[in-house]
């Protein structure tokens, strides 16, 4: 369990701290319960039904197919998410972070 919430925690941590870098312990606790209640679904009904093979039984294509969508799916929320980072980063309240003051 604590490997899937490792895999969790480290994306959905990271981006929220790109969204709202000011979020303080409370917000990195907040998402990590966030990511830890993720790790415990995908635990259970992803990891444990592949592993005692009793998973989706599903052509090769249709796994693919599957992958490659999340993986678009992750990677258009990794944009989303440096779009928003690159717009916080040029507003002119963060100036004196961007010129070192």
């Amino acid at each position: 369990m604590s490997y899937t919430w490792y895999l969790w925690h480290w994306p959905i941590v990271g981006m929220a701290a790109v969204i709202n870098w000011d979020m303080g312990v409370v917000g990195r606790l907040v998402w990590s319960g966030v990511a830890l209640v993720l790790a415990v679904l995908t635990h259970r009904f992803v990891e444990t039904p592949w592993r005692e093979g009793t998973g989706i039984k599903r052509s090769p294509q249709v796994v693919t197919a599957v992958a490659f969508g999340a993986s678009i799916v992750a990677a258009l929320l990794a944009h989303g998410a440096m779009v928003m980072a690159e717009r916080r980063a040029a507003s002119p309240g963060s100036a004196s972070v961007r010129d070192g003051a």
